[in-house]
């Protein structure tokens, strides 16, 4: 009696043992914890704006959830960077170009009313003077926190350019005709690259490249002023 009562209790310590084996070796190892919370990095913006921009259409929405999720999960990279003058001035000169050639490239791009298509996603009245300035100066720096180790990550490689470009084709599939779309996912995508290399290669890499993005990001949401007003 003894003995078939010592070996039923010998399966769950069995399972028990091998469960808190596979736990620690497999999920819990290092490696898998960091690329489980890059995978989760990578799908961030792609959540937000699937359900925020994409099925509740609500354009605040899916910018305040996509950088307080940046904020929550990029705190080590906040921690990390530190502020100083840049330099290299010059780099910044395409990335000024792009707010002129918004303006002038728009009526050729789009595919429906820009004023309407932003009012579709609550971007009227006081939102959308709010909005100008915050996408301009605020999205561009939480959106480079976020970014910055995904771009550095030797196991992602390209994948991290990648996301980062298809999610603003999401965003802009419906406004956008297809041509401009794919041509815009090659400059996002060369964009990228850019920023990675200013990121790894130079002194104050990570704040040039958020100056630039900036500029960019600025340039585009006042030449969409612009035409809306003109």
């Amino acid at each position: 009696m003894f003995q078939e009562r010592a070996g039923n209790a010998a399966g769950p310590r069995l399972l028990t043992r091998i469960y808190g084996q596979i736990h620690g070796r497999i999920i819990l190892r290092p490696d898998n914890i960091w690329m489980m919370s890059r995978a989760v990095r990578l799908l961030v913006p792609h959540v937000a704006v699937a359900v925020f921009w994409c099925w509740l259409r609500s354009g605040w929405g899916a910018i305040l959830v996509y950088h307080g999720l940046i904020l929550l999960l990029s705190r080590s990279n906040i921690a990390e960077i530190r502020c100083r003058i840049t330099r290299n001035l010059l780099y910044t000169v395409p990335f000024v170009c792009t707010g002129v050639l918004a303006f002038y490239l728009l009526p050729l791009m789009l595919q429906a009313d820009l004023a309407s298509w932003l009012a579709g996603y609550g971007l009227t009245g006081w939102k959308w003077l709010f909005m100008i300035p915050y996408f301009g100066l605020m999205h561009p720096v939480l959106e480079q926190l976020h970014w910055v180790d995904l771009r550095r990550a030797e196991s992602l490689g390209w994948i991290a350019h990648l996301a980062f470009a298809s999610y603003h084709i999401l965003v802009l599939c419906t406004l956008l005709s297809w041509p401009w779309l794919f041509l815009c996912f090659a400059v996002l995508f060369g964009a990228s690259f850019v920023w990675a290399a200013m990121e790894s290669r130079m002194e104050d890499g990570f704040i040039l490249a958020t100056l630039t993005h900036i500029l960019a990001d600025s340039g585009i949401v006042l030449a969409a002023m612009l035409r809306i007003r003109g």
